[in-house]
């Protein structure tokens, strides 16, 4: 009797409910999705010629780091055809675009009076300095754009004697070239100048010292960049693998610093 008491008391009560499983958000479908295809992010971004820092936001759900809904919407379907995933899933769980509605009815229905100012046209308005002084200006700076170069010209200049004398300019073009036209305009005292040639398509990104963005772009098979800024300079290279850093004539080595094709890493 007992047994039967106790098995009843255990038909009645009700089963523990297990935990239910987190939601999934639109930035963790494209997490996952990037990584399943093995995918870095940086990686990612160069292809699709985009800052990272747009994507990072779109993983993580950050609505209101990016410009508005509408472009976070545009992003991520770029982002499904880079993956070749269906795009259909992910528009679920994204926030929808608030849709503004205009209120014309006032406006519509609102009688039309015309302002006794504009009923007509008065030749004196005309007359006003306010309307012809800048008609006039206007029509100066044109005769001005079209005119020969010659009749702006006020006196003699160097390049015209030597012009108009065959000995002088013979003896001007056989002159040597100054210094100053040899040499490339200098660095700026402290600052630092650094190579980037690619032999693949590469993200780079070189910021200095101050925060001044010296390159960020996707280098093309081939294409090379030299910049100066102060340093120590953050760079963030894309693709290690195809990329040739150069600092005061010597190749960085990349290869220490890369994780997953990708590399961060200080230059002084």
């Amino acid at each position: 009797m007992n047994d039967k008491a106790a098995m009843s008391v255990n038909q009645t009560e009700p089963l523990a409910a297990s935990a239910p499983a987190p939601a999934m958000t639109a930035g963790g479908w494209l997490r996952e999705a990037r990584q399943k295809r093995g995918l870095h992010i940086v990686a990612l971004a160069a292809m699709l010629k985009v800052n990272p820092d747009k994507l990072q936001a779109l993983e993580a759900d950050r609505w209101q780091d990016l410009p508005d809904m509408t472009f976070a919407r545009a992003l991520a379907k770029t982002v499904c055809r880079a993956l070749k995933v269906d795009a259909g899933p992910l528009m679920t769980l994204l926030p929808e675009i608030a849709e503004f509605e205009l209120d014309v009815s006032r406006g519509l229905n609102r009688p039309f009076r015309q302002s006794g100012h504009d009923a007509g046209f008065s030749l004196a308005s005309l007359l006003r300095p306010v309307v012809w002084g800048p008609a006039i200006l206007l029509i100066l700076a044109g005769l001005v754009y079209v005119a020969p170069a010659h009749w702006l010209q006020i006196g003699p200049t160097a390049d015209n004697v030597g012009a108009a004398d065959p000995a002088t300019a013979a003896a001007k073009a056989a002159e040597p070239l100054s210094a100053a036209s040899q040499t490339t305009p200098l660095q700026q005292e402290g600052e630092v100048a650094v190579q980037v040639k690619a032999s693949g398509a590469s993200w780079i990104e070189i910021v200095d010292a101050r925060g001044q963005t010296l390159l960020s772009s996707l280098l093309q098979p081939g294409e090379m960049q030299r910049v100066s800024g102060q340093p120590p300079l953050k760079l963030l290279v894309g693709n290690v693998a195809a990329t040739e850093i150069t600092l005061r004539g010597n190749i960085v080595d990349l290869s220490t610093q890369a994780r997953d094709n990708v590399a961060r890493l200080e230059l002084n």
